[in-house]
């Protein structure tokens, strides 16, 4: 055998007998230090020893001074002859026994186009999938919730986008089946949380524009959203749409899809880097640090583990290298920190081990920002303005109307449009620019002045709420007096007592006064808009812009924003009171746009428009609720009974309302006789009636219905201090005795009238008691209404 070193070169012989006997020879000079057991050392830690096992057994003997022999050592190295003579002793070669190791990470991209490409150079994609070309496929990740973690524009802007929850929340592995909006499926698998999955499954299949994904847990449906996939509407990588969350997108045709989850290959290259001596690698211990901020949430951990049976070959000759690699999915959409780090520790075939460690990071940061604006409008009642009912213009129709608002327009009597020879001009009547005094009083039937109403200056544009003189309604006839520095302009006679002689409409027209308002009903409404801000991206961002344009004119809201910078999911809400007029027929177009900058990329905008449209000629409806008792009597006018029971002496029936505690219960009454009054399980609301052989005592027990233990007993005294609405056992209410009785049958009676000029529908028909709201759209025999029919 022969071996080659970058010092010596040894032959080795061994003669084979019952023991391997070995000898070496130089053909150069070895050092001093050099001897036989090193050199079976050395061979016995690499193939060529391996099939040689040093035996016990003494070594033959050997001439002193014999190369090879243990107790000698070879001579020491001199120069030759020919060599000139060194001014000083060279310094001795390094010890073969000796450990130097050096370890370095590498990190490579494996996918297209990010092939080869140094990890910390691997740019973060444009999260943007809509280019205006249908998008092809997708993948998500299941990250269960429900509709409230969904994040992205399309649920605002187009009509098909939804999500819909059935009722708790996808399990932690759940069936998603994907179809497209002809029916197709194109994904119907179990996918656990976590997990990310492709849609369609197969490049022969294709998305249409629409794509609709049900989540099901243990069979039941959990969950249903709807995606436009047209390439028009908004689609952005890492959108969240319900429990699934946008991961890559593209043509099926491009071999390279926008996609935020990308492998990378990281390679361990680990260096003897002494010249001479050999060395065991014994470990690489490698530790993976992942922090990232996904959907508003920090996330990641440490993971550790020993990849020395992944070394190979372990044993490592000086000079050479050894390599480990390993393929990691970074998240390049979410800001995050891949810090990965190694230890390698190595033996060398005598002396002290060695160790050598490196580190690599990398650093995401998503490019850009996600907005997302909405505008939202309620009235005073909390009734959305897009769905405030169209206001009826006629102020009464045979009620009596306790005041009315009018507009000060100015101008002449040409302009009326409220009752005949309701206005007088003197003097050209009043200017439609200046000042103007309004005089208005209550007359009576006789035409004198009963009250004076309203004396004040008004401008053009001023309202003027005219009250009636007491508590009551408006007299029959209210007139007003407008003049101008002390000069009488006008005159007003205008009838204000409600009946069908009077008509009064809501923007009416006498002389200077413009009808506004009558009693509860006006054109003019305090409404409420609400702009709301979110950040539906991965990145944080600064709110820059926040304009809100209205009929033409555009208002900064920037600094109502009291905190403009926003993380994932945060808010911002800015609130804007203004005044809605229900009479003109005019739409009135909100629109609010919204700028953010982030830390790295382009700034985001987003816009939100709002309606509210109340069309001229809308229909005018009155509803009037009328209540009888069985006997004809109004319910208002009906006398309650006196309370109590025990004038006339002891009762022979009574009913009781059970009103709980518990809400269920088994109650047994009996009288002293031990007859059965009452025997039965009652709930919250229920009736109990004990009728029949009442005793001046009747005694009563009340049971669990689970375990059926007694939960109290009571009596009730039939013949002294029985008060009608008085409590008895702790949840018995008495409601009737004999002819007393506080619950009586009364009916209701509900009159839909049509005082509009056009013709109509009933489509809905909401009574609100107690708290509660019922539609009684179904009791409603024909739902078409004439003009004026009821």
């Amino acid at each position: 055998m022969r071996f080659d070193s970058s010092i010596l070169t040894f032959t080795v012989v061994c003669f084979l007998s019952t023991d391997y006997v070995c000898a070496a020879h130089s053909t150069s000079d070895p050092p001093p230090d050099f001897n036989a057991d090193m050199l079976f050392s050395f061979l016995a830690k690499n193939d060529y020893g391996s099939s040689m096992t040093r035996q016990p057994t003494p070594r033959p003997t050997c001439k002193p001074g014999e190369y090879g022999c243990p107790e000698t050592h070879p001579p020491t190295l001199r120069p030759k002859v020919s060599d000139p003579p060194s001014e000083s002793p060279s310094e001795p070669p390094t010890p073969v026994g000796e450990c130097d190791v050096k370890v370095t990470i590498t990190c490579l991209g494996l996918n297209e186009p990010f092939s080869n490409m140094d990890c910390m150079e691997i740019p973060s994609p444009n999260l943007q999938c809509s280019n205006g070309s249908n998008i092809d496929k997708l993948s998500f990740s299941f990250i269960g919730g429900d509709c409230s973690k969904s994040a992205n524009t399309q649920d605002d802007e187009v009509e098909d986008a939804q999500c819909e929850d059935f009722g708790g929340v996808p399990s932690e592995r759940s069936r998603i089946t994907c179809v497209t909006e002809d029916g197709v499926t194109v994904f119907n698998q179990d996918v656990s949380i976590g997990e990310v999955f492709d849609v369609p499954t197969s490049d022969s299949l294709s998305l249409s524009d629409l794509l609709i994904c049900d989540v099901f847990s243990s069979g039941e449906k959990k969950q249903t959203v709807q995606i436009n996939t047209d390439g028009k509407a908004d689609l952005f990588l890492k959108d969240i749409y319900g429990s699934l969350q946008v991961e890559s997108c593209g043509d099926k045709n491009d071999p390279n899809p926008k996609n935020c989850m990308v492998d990378v290959e990281y390679t361990y290259t680990i260096d003897n880097v002494h010249p001479t001596s050999p060395m065991d690698v014994t470990s690489l211990n490698r530790t993976i640090f992942t922090r990232k901020e996904v959907n508003g949430v920090s996330a990641g951990g440490t993971t550790t583990e020993d990849l020395i049976d992944r070394v190979d070959p372990a044993f490592v000759l000086p000079d050479e290298t050894t390599t480990v690699k390993e393929t990691v999915t970074i998240d390049l959409c979410v800001e995050g920190e891949y810090e990965t780090s190694v230890i390698v520790k190595a033996d060398p075939p005598e002396g002290k081990p060695c160790e050598s460690s490196d580190k690599y990071t990398i650093v995401t940061k998503p490019k850009g920002c996600r907005v997302d604006v909405e505008i939202a409008c309620e009235d005073e009642e909390g009734t959305e303005c897009s769905e405030i009912d169209p206001i009826a213009l006629q102020c009464s129709n045979g009620e009596e109307i306790d005041s009315i608002t009018f507009e000060y327009i100015g101008g002449d009597c040409d302009q009326s449009t409220l009752q005949a020879d309701c206005c007088k001009d003197f003097n050209g009547g009043p200017s439609e620019t200046d000042d103007g005094r309004v005089l208005c009083v209550s007359l009576d039937d006789d035409e004198m002045v009963v009250a004076v109403l309203f004396d004040k200056v008004v401008s053009v544009g001023d309202m003027i709420t005219i009250p009636s003189s007491g508590t009551g309604p408006l007299s029959r006839q209210t007139m007003c007096e407008i003049s101008e520095a002390g000069v009488k302009k006008q005159e007003l006679k205008i009838g204000t007592s409600g009946d069908e002689t009077d008509h009064i409409f809501l923007r009416d027209v006498c002389g200077s006064l413009q009808v506004e308002g009558c009693g509860e009903k006006n054109c003019i409404i305090p409404i409420t808009y609400t702009y709301t801000l979110k950040n539906v991206g991965q990145s944080s961002m600064d709110v820059t812009t926040l304009d809100r344009t209205r009929d033409g004119v555009t208002l900064d809201f920037l600094d109502d924003v009291e905190d403009k910078e926003l993380d994932f999911g945060e808010m911002r809400v800015v609130p804007e009171k203004d005044m809605f007029d229900l009479c003109s027929g005019v739409p009135v177009v909100t629109v609010l746009s919204c700028e953010a900058d982030p830390p790295i990329g382009e700034k985001c905008t987003a816009t939100d428009e709002y309606l509210i449209y109340m069309p001229p000629g809308s229909c005018r409806v009155d509803v009037e609720i009328t209540c009888v008792d069985d006997d004809g009597n109004d319910c208002d006018e009906i006398i309650p009974p006196p309370f109590n029971c025990n004038e006339d002496g002891c009762v022979d029936e009574v009913s009781f309302t059970f009103v709980g505690p518990p809400v269920s219960a088994r109650i047994i009454c009996k009288n002293d006789a031990g007859d059965d009054l009452f025997r039965q399980t009652v709930f919250i609301g229920d009736e109990v009636a004990l009728t029949g052989n009442l005793s001046p005592i009747v005694n009563c027990e009340m049971f669990d219905t689970g375990d059926g233990a007694q939960i109290r007993d009571f009596e009730i005294d039939t013949c002294e201090d029985l008060s009608l609405k008085d409590v008895y056992g702790e949840s018995l209410r008495l409601e009737s005795c004999d002819e007393q009785n506080c619950l009586v049958p009364i009916e209701y009676t509900y009159t839909i009238d049509n005082i509009g000029t056009v013709d109509m529908e009933i489509t809905e028909l909401l009574r609100t008691r107690d708290g509660s709201t019922v539609d009684l759209i179904d009791l409603v025999e024909d739902t078409n209404l004439a003009a004026g029919e009821d």
